[in-house]
């Protein structure tokens, strides 16, 4: 996360003081569902089929990976955008655009070499 500290994936509200984002896995109350904590599996589609990948790495790492690739990055910027066109801004609205936002730009080489090493696994499997 990006205070640096590990979230707990059985709180509801993973933002303190914000209670209008939440982790799935604690409202699941059905036995048939099965949620788990923080996963960090690729897959990728071959021929048809899925192939799952599993990755080293800290919640950190992933989430700037996952928000640092340009079309999270233009989605989330025109959502607030739309958001406090037709609401206004507020701090609320700020925060969770901060939130979503990667916490440092992430280069290109970052995304090959993790693409690379998920056609990697995938091939040994």
């Amino acid at each position: 996360m990006k205070n640096g500290k590990i979230p707990d994936p059985n709180v509801i509200h993973p933002i303190s003081g914000y209670d209008k984002e939440i982790y799935v896995k604690p409202t699941v109350k059905s036995q048939n569902i099965i949620v788990g904590d923080f996963t960090y599996t690729c897959y990728k589609i071959i021929n048809g089929n899925y192939c799952e990948c599993k990755l080293e790495g800290d919640e950190d790492y992933f989430t700037n990976i996952y928000l640092g690739q340009p079309y999270e990055v233009d989605a989330n910027a025109y959502a607030y955008e739309q958001v406090k066109r037709i609401y206004g801004d507020s701090d609320d609205l700020r925060k969770l655009y901060e939130f979503w936002m990667p916490s440092q730009p992430v280069p290109d080489d970052v995304y090959d070499s993790v693409y690379a090493l998920i056609d990697e696994r995938i091939q040994k499997e």
